[in-house]
């Protein structure tokens, strides 16, 4: 049996050789062209899957702010003259206004960032800790912002409201640089924190102490912050 194949008179080489090689440019074009797409699409991807803190600019006020409680409300003052990176992200993710990833499904959301989270820290007559969505402490907004000094004066002060240094658990390794140590976490204080100069940021100052007071016995959570 003969393995020759046969040839058309109306099929030259090198008409085929044209057609061969226009088919290859046409495969690479369009083996490129999904290239491209893909690497859009992967830095699309990786830009909303990453939030960010809301610009200082946003924030540069004295701004009221209500701590809705299951202790009793804190209505108090959110100096953003002095301390604007913290005022902006704390009022921004308190409005839902700010995207932050759930460290529960690992999604990044933009709802009211504070509402329902646990006092997960209280030491009677002296403060209480919120402000983690875990609710012991361990978590971020997906971003941390620099310390500000804010009104330092307050410290001294029954009522002043503050943002804690973040603390990584013993057995996590911290990804974020140390220069950006602030995250979202609300402190509450009765008592003198003046041995905190430099270490937190001082937000402002909230009044109806009798409510600190029971807050700080334990077991409240926030309701809401507006």
């Amino acid at each position: 049996m003969s393995t020759e194949v046969e040839w058309s008179p109306t099929t030259s080489p090198s008409s085929c050789t044209r057609t061969e090689r226009a088919g290859k440019r046409s495969a690479r074009a369009a083996l490129y062209d999904r290239f491209v797409r893909t690497i859009v699409l992967i830095a699309l991807t990786s830009c909303a899957a990453h939030p960010a803190a809301p610009p200082a600019a946003d924030m540069n006020a004295r701004v009221p702010v209500v701590i809705e409680t299951s202790a009793g409300d804190l209505h108090c003052t959110v100096d953003g003259t002095r301390a604007p990176h913290a005022a902006s992200m704390v009022v921004h993710l308190a409005r839902g206004e700010a995207s932050w990833r759930d460290p529960k499904t690992g999604h990044v959301v933009s709802r009211p960032y504070y509402d329902g989270l646990p006092f997960f820290r209280s030491i009677p007559g002296v403060l209480a800790q919120t402000g983690c969505a875990v609710g012991d402490g361990s978590s971020t907004p997906g971003y941390r912002i620099p310390i500000e000094a804010g009104e330092v004066e307050l410290l001294s002060k029954p009522g002043v409201l503050l943002l804690a240094r973040y603390q990584p658990p013993p057995n996590r390794i911290d990804p974020n640089p140390p220069r950006d140590p602030i995250g979202a976490q609300l402190v509450v204080a009765l008592a003198d924190m003046s041995h905190l100069a430099g270490q937190v940021t001082v937000l402002g100052q909230c009044g109806e102490l009798d409510a600190i007071q029971r807050i700080t016995e334990g077991g409240a959570y926030v309701v809401r912050v507006r």
